[in-house]
């Protein structure tokens, strides 16, 4: 699972376009489920790939939704998600709590869900407070948020872009 995240969100962006040209020239066998959207709880659109990956069952997901940011304004996220369907993936998650590198903005570990909310600034990963700066990061575009669910073997990494105005 964490190669694969390696290889389809963090290699591509979690840019969409990206995602989707590394799947088709990767060579792996892949099923791809048609393009679906829904505006029930926030605008979102969604594309899966269903893959045998390193001899793991995994659902490649990758997407934008759009979710209200005050009383005027809209911010648009892109999100890849890896969904690992059996096998021991404890390596994995070890991995990505190692490749995370700072500590978590919410560990819920009972309920298996690991959040990490945090800038980038050159190559390091920085955690976002509920601070100025934390706020001005937001502000600009600069999240990114990492989850990793233990329970179902899982990992998202979300970009937050700038606030705009309610269309």
């Amino acid at each position: 699972m964490y190669d694969a995240f390696r290889k389809f969100c963090l290699d591509t962006g979690v840019q969409s376009e990206a995602v989707e040209k590394a799947v088709t020239i990767s060579g792996i066998k892949f099923h791809r489920r048609g393009p679906t959207s829904t505006a029930n709880l926030m605008p979102m659109d969604l594309t899966m790939w269903d893959m045998d990956f390193e001899g793991h069952k995994l659902t490649l997901n990758v997407g934008h939704s759009t979710e209200n940011f005050g009383h005027a304004m809209v911010q648009r996220s892109t999100a890849c998600s890896i969904v690992s369907w059996g096998g021991n993936e404890d390596a994995s998650i070890a991995a990505l709590f190692k490749w995370a590198g700072i500590s978590p903005t919410a560990d819920q570990r009972r309920l298996g869900v690991t959040l990490y909310e945090f800038e980038v600034r050159g190559t390091a990963m920085v955690p976002l407070k509920d601070d100025d700066a934390g706020r001005l990061a937001k502000a600009e575009g600069r999240t990114w948020l990492l989850t990793i669910i233990g329970g179902t073997p899982a990992v998202t990494l979300a970009h937050y872009f700038p606030p705009t105005p309610r269309p």
